[in-house]
């Protein structure tokens, strides 16, 4: 919240306080706890509700990654080879016509 404080609210300007309608997060707790999250932080600072909108991508992001780790180092190199290989728009469209 301090956080906010300086780089949102560093002006105490009441128009972008009254303007904030909503967060979208990963669901990480320190985000979205009932009690000390920064959402319900927001809510008790400006008084008013904050409509949260989880990032379904960005949580499924982390899964992924997290689930990676758990694979031995030959294979997550071999996942990233291929990855990085058909990064290239060209590498791409030659996927595609196969």
């Amino acid at each position: 919240m301090q956080i906010v404080k300086e780089k949102v609210f560093f002006e105490d300007d009441e128009k972008i306080k009254n303007n904030v309608i909503g967060i979208t997060t990963d669901r990480v707790a320190v985000l979205t706890g009932d009690q000390s999250g920064l959402i319900a932080l927001l809510k008790k600072d400006l008084n008013q509700n904050i409509f949260h909108l989880p990032n379904h991508c960005h949580s499924l992001s982390l899964v992924i990654r997290h689930s990676l780790e758990l694979l031995p180092e030959e294979i997550r190199s071999f996942i990233s080879d291929i990855h990085n290989y058909f990064n290239s728009p060209q590498r791409k469209e030659k996927l595609k016509a196969i």
